[in-house]
């Protein structure tokens, strides 16, 4: 099963890696050049503009030119954009790059799983995930850690970047696969999920609002406080694996509780640690390290919950429509959020990057305790499997095993009632 991916889990693996090294690389060279904090938080919520785009546009060039000529057009944009940020330091033409790095990556990681939901079958799309995942979360950390090998002052990371997205092109271009049927559109209705479940689209507005900040924004409150370029690497690194570890707890413990009190229980404990991380990851990079684990393992798993506490009150075969939904929702957050804690960062110091976490994660926490009272729990018998799904396209959520379920005879319009299980 794995050799008939591998050729795709590689190029997906150098796709991740490249762009995790820009996503580092970029915030740490602005500060460093004296961009004001307020001017890079706008120009990395660029990168989230461009995501939705791409997931809105990827299957209608797919549709017109294919799966390997889409492919070879968004890694060379995306190669492009990433040595054109050392040519451009002006914060606008930085929005503007960041906004074709994410139409170019959203692009590619769709292709790549369309490639993926082609070759699995109903047996195979479990294992297939998991694969994804421990890529996905391998290729991210390696690229994080590449930060310190060259100078972030110079063009040599710009230039490493480029060279493991064009790489990525090769393992796809020499594969003799059949490239799978086209990319369809997926129908996104916000105004039926947020009937469905307000507390679900609730949360991944929050993950792109906390989350979405802290990624665009980590690696600035590192360079202000002290961090070095390996500080700033192993800061944000261990905030993957502290995520990567806590999937198996998290999944231990949706056995047991209602799904509802673990997502706000996680809410509130990253409102907790974000506050704490705030005054001790200043203090030293032990201590920074300490509090990305902490905070990585408490945040990064809340997506995951929130997609599985949406479909346990889903009608049968909306899976994907949910799916799409939510990671358009997460878009939107991850829009806004960066510069709201770049603004609260320029005004109170580089703490306030946490603070900000802070009141995101409170305030749906405190939602979420409405919502206890406001609809009565899924039984644990029906609950829907926790499944701990990477953000990509909505072909990812194709792939998803719960996507087996039979369609509805009849789906439901927006502004009909929704299943009230």
């Amino acid at each position: 099963m794995i050799a008939s991916v591998a050729a795709l889990l590689t190029s997906l693996a150098l796709l991740l890696a490249g762009n995790g090294l820009l996503t580092l690389l970029l915030p740490t060279r602005a500060a460093l050049d004296g961009m004001a904090t307020g001017a890079i938080g706008i120009a990395m919520a660029g990168y989230f503009v461009g995501y939705v785009l791409g997931c809105l546009l990827t299957p209608r060039i797919v549709q017109r030119v294919g799966h390997i000529r889409s492919f070879a057009a968004l890694a060379a944009l995306a190669a492009a954009t990433a040595l054109a940020y050392a040519l451009a330091g002006d914060p606008v033409a930085w929005f503007l790059l960041r906004a074709l790095s994410g139409v170019a990556m959203s692009g590619l990681t769709m292709i790549v799983e369309s490639w993926l939901n082609d070759r699995a079958t109903d047996e195979t799309r479990g294992r297939i995930i998991s694969v994804y995942r421990i890529v996905d979360l391998s290729a991210v950390s390696v690229g994080q850690l590449l930060l310190s090998v060259a100078p972030v002052a110079g063009f040599e990371l710009f230039s490493l970047s480029a060279i493991l997205i064009v790489l990525a092109l090769v393992p796809t271009a020499i594969s003799t696969a059949q490239a799978p049927a086209p990319i369809q559109n997926v129908r996104i209705r916000l105004f039926y999920l947020w009937q469905v479940s307000p507390l679900g689209l609730a949360a991944a507005l929050a993950v792109g609002v906390g989350n979405g900040a802290f990624w665009s924004l980590g690696a600035v409150f590192g360079q202000k406080t002290g961090l070095d370029t390996l500080g700033i690497s192993l800061f944000m690194t261990a905030v993957v694996i502290g995520g990567a570890i806590m999937q198996v707890p998290v999944a231990a413990l949706d056995r047991i509780f209602d799904r509802r009190k673990l997502l706000i229980g996680a809410a509130f404990a990253t409102a907790i640690a974000s506050g704490f991380a705030a005054f001790l990851a200043p203090l030293s990079v032990e201590w920074a390290v300490v509090s990305g684990f902490v905070l990585g393992s408490l945040f990064l798993p809340i997506y995951g919950l929130a997609l599985a506490h949406a479909n346990d009150r889903l009608a049968a075969g909306d899976f994907v429509v949910m799916s799409g939904g939510l990671l358009l929702t997460y878009g939107i957050g991850a829009i806004v959020g960066p510069p709201i804690a770049s603004f609260l960062m320029e005004g109170f110091g580089p703490r306030a990057l946490f603070l900000h976490i802070s009141v995101v994660w409170l305030v749906l926490f405190l939602f979420g305790l409405w919502r206890l009272s406001a609809r009565p729990p899924v039984a644990m018998s029906e609950q829907a499997e926790l499944v701990p799904t990477p953000r990509g396209g909505t072909m990812m959520f194709e792939l998803d095993p719960r996507t087996e379920d039979p369609p509805p005879t009849s789906a439901p319009a927006d502004g009909a009632e929704p299943p009230t299980r």
